[in-house]
């Protein structure tokens, strides 16, 4: 967010002619006056308090081996989700990055996961701002053979401290972090590569979080339950075990919800946990971005860059009360997520596929 966004959603939008008057020392001074006054600003944290998830149903979601055979001729595209950082790994660079195998980052893995399911698909990556230019100058290096690779990037927004006010930074003046993959809508909205005749060319459209590189890019048993069940979403789960960092997935008067784990008092075990896998017509897509979608920012306690504080994130599953039905697709937990947090994490999956990693046709 650079500082004319911040004053706009302050309402000092009368400053932008001053501010480029101002001296470095001035502009680092107004910086100052506008963490003091943060507290006033009412799109500041409020006090997360945790609430239990209500009843729902939750054995009316149907497995995924007992769907119809997928759509003859189709095809996909992947969006990915791919503003996170790998610092809990002890890395400085976007987490899409880290290598795991035989000089292999996940973005390689994942580019030939797709490339062997179909050449003609196409990968759209969202990164953060930090990230964007590490992210486009890997993938101009690799030449990845698939149809099409195209890089954009997701908002920031101000990280808070615990005290509710800015955190000063130099570059920006203001600590920021992304916004969360529910910005996937607005980001799209203003990339000059996503235009109705790019949706046209494309049947599903997959938005898949990097973390599960691990499992197939293209789900085809999200595809085929778009078209058996006549849903405009579907979405992978899992039974669940005692997994305290996913959301909990129920059916409420027949409409599925997530509950995000860092706003309710999750169960010990029971119900379903997200993935981070939806699926949906381009067509869909296509209407989404074609009117008006506003997102809930959520708010979480979260360690930035060694400070406690606040950060604001909008998730992409807010977006289904915009859509008529959305359906989860039931998978066993080993075939579709892994963890990729920490550097145990990491360690787990380089010792899990080091006896797999073959050269794929890009080597």
């Amino acid at each position: 967010m650079n500082i004319q966004n911040l004053l706009s959603d302050l309402g000092q939008s009368a400053l932008f002619p001053h501010l480029e008057k101002r001296s470095s020392a001035e502009k680092t001074h107004f910086s100052n006056q506008l963490a003091l006054i943060a507290n006033k600003w009412e799109g500041g944290p409020k006090k997360i308090e945790k609430k239990p998830i209500p009843f729902g149903e939750t054995d009316c979601f149907p497995f995924y081996s007992t769907l119809n055979d997928p759509p003859q001729k189709k095809r996909s595209m992947v969006i990915l989700f791919a503003a996170g950082l790998a610092s809990r790994m002890q890395l400085n660079l976007p987490k899409i990055l880290t290598p795991i195998a035989k000089n292999r980052t996940i973005l390689d893995w994942i580019a030939q996961d797709m490339l062997q399911a179909s050449p003609d698909t196409s990968l759209w990556i969202m990164s953060s701002t930090e990230g964007f230019s590490a992210v486009s100058s890997y993938v101009q290096s690799r030449s990845f053979p698939l149809k099409k690779i195209e890089i954009f990037s997701q908002g920031n927004y101000p990280f808070f401290s615990k005290q509710g006010g800015f955190i000063l930074g130099k570059h920006p003046p203001i600590v920021e972090v992304p916004r969360g993959n529910g910005d996937v809508f607005s980001a799209l909205a203003k990339a000059p590569f996503c235009t109705e005749k790019a949706l046209q060319e494309v049947d599903y459209v997959h938005f898949v979080n990097c973390d599960l590189f691990l499992s197939e890019m293209v789900s085809t048993p999200l595809e085929s339950a778009l078209e058996q069940f006549q849903v405009d979403l579907t979405f992978q789960v899992f039974p669940r075990g005692k997994e305290p960092t996913l959301g909990v997935v129920q059916s409420q008067n027949t409409a599925a919800r997530i509950y995000e784990y860092s706003e309710y008092l999750l169960p010990e075990k029971g119900g379903f946990a997200n993935v981070g896998h939806y699926c949906m017509r381009a067509k869909t897509l296509q209407t989404l971005l074609n009117r008006p979608v506003h997102l809930p920012m959520h708010w979480a306690e979260k360690n930035h860059q060694g400070v406690e504080g606040y950060k604001g994130e909008r998730f992409f599953f807010d977006i289904f009360p915009y859509l008529q039905k959305v359906l989860p697709v039931v998978f066993p937990k080993n075939q579709v997520y892994q963890s990729v947090k920490t550097v145990q994490d990491l360690s787990n999956i380089q010792k899990q596929i080091q006896d797999k990693v073959h050269l794929s046709p890009f080597d």
